[in-house]
């Protein structure tokens, strides 16, 4: 079984709707370099977003910081029923005749 790449991790990490930082990308994938991952990442095509924040450290120090996440996910699980090997039913609009007014003919 072949090891995965931090790049592999990271890409992972990020479709899986998963945001991340710097420090984040230490403590669980041992990647120091997360802004470059991320550069190689956009070149290959996947669309991400960074966002700046400002926090406090422990001591109290003001802090700034970048979190990453991915904006290609898909969020519809409908798009996703339709890659499933499961016939789907369709219903076209035809099977079921429209409902007459009153005053209609028809």
């Amino acid at each position: 079984m072949k090891k995965k790449t931090k790049h592999q991790k990271i890409k992972e990490h990020l479709e899986s709707g998963k945001s991340i930082t710097s420090w984040e990308a230490i403590q669980e994938y041992s990647v120091t370099r997360l802004a470059a991952i991320i550069f190689n990442l956009k070149k290959d095509g996947m669309r991400v977003e960074s966002k700046d924040y400002v926090g406090k450290n422990n001591n109290g120090d003001n802090i700034r910081y970048t979190k990453y996440r991915c904006l290609d996910i898909i969020k519809d699980e409908s798009q996703l029923a339709m890659f499933t090997d499961k016939p789907k039913e369709f219903k076209r609009w035809l099977d079921t005749p429209p409902k007459l007014k009153k005053g209609d003919i028809r």
